[in-house]
């Protein structure tokens, strides 16, 4: 259940757009985890439903297949369950701050595009800087990303090729006592056929960290702490595949 109000201005039809919105959700309570369950969890009058606050503004420009945008955006929630096994966990409650901005930047042209962005995001949990045990089915820090896609499709022979790259910054706001997130860079590789005569085929393959890297997704537990080795991302992979669409 939410209420929400969202608008669209152009202050120069055609090149200049404002975005503005803003929601509130209700969210009722959320289960816990079927394999924490503890017997001896007493709910009382302690359970709330979850809400939550939306806000987001900013800026669209376009001009020549430029793209230019920017936008600032806060979410806050109260009341977001964070069930422990604990006994006196059972109705445990977490108030939740993420903030931030993004700023992108692209060119399209009639078969293909290039696009850029960068966003900072902060999150906090309690007031206090999120790490990945407290945030967990909540909140994860994140720290700044820069994101760079292209493709181009070669009309006449039906193939699409493109690529996409995802540069993570070392993350250094960590709570107190956690060692410092580190950063890590991939590369994806793309290539489609589809056959002229038969466009419901596609083919497809990809390359997955061309590069090889062996890093954690900024999202996965435990970087933050030294006595815990993180899941690693799969190292370089290709990856073909066929679909028909009927």
């Amino acid at each position: 259940l939410s209420r929400n109000i969202s608008a669209e201005f152009d202050l120069i039809p055609e090149h200049l757009t404002v975005r503005a919105g803003y929601s509130h959700v209700w969210g009722g309570v959320q289960l816990a985890e079927n394999f924490i369950m503890n017997t001896a969890w007493r709910y009382g009058t302690g359970m709330r439903a979850v809400e939550s606050d939306n806000v987001i503004a900013g800026l669209v420009g376009r001009w020549n297949g430029f793209t230019l945008e920017g936008s600032v955006f806060r979410t806050e929630l109260e009341n977001a369950r964070a069930a422990r096994f604990a006994v006196a966990s059972a109705t445990l409650m977490r108030q939740i701050e993420s903030q931030g901005y993004e700023i992108g930047l692209g060119y399209a042209w009639e078969d293909g595009f290039i696009r850029g962005k960068y966003a900072s995001v902060d999150v906090r949990i309690d007031n206090q800087r999120a790490d990945s045990d407290a945030g967990t089915y909540l909140a994860t820090p994140i720290g700044d990303v820069f994101t760079i896609t292209a493709a181009h499709t070669f009309k006449q022979w039906g193939v699409t090729v493109g690529a996409d790259v995802e540069i993570v910054r070392d993350y250094k706001k960590v709570a107190p006592g956690n060692q410092p997130l580190k950063g890590y860079e991939v590369v994806n590789l793309f290539a489609e056929y589809k056959p002229v005569q038969m466009p419901n085929l596609t083919f497809r393959a990809e390359v997955k960290n061309l590069l090889d890297k062996t890093y954690a997704d900024r999202a996965t537990y435990g970087q933050e702490f030294g006595t815990v080795t993180p899941l690693y991302q799969p190292g370089r992979a290709v990856v073909l595949s066929a679909s028909a669409r009927f």
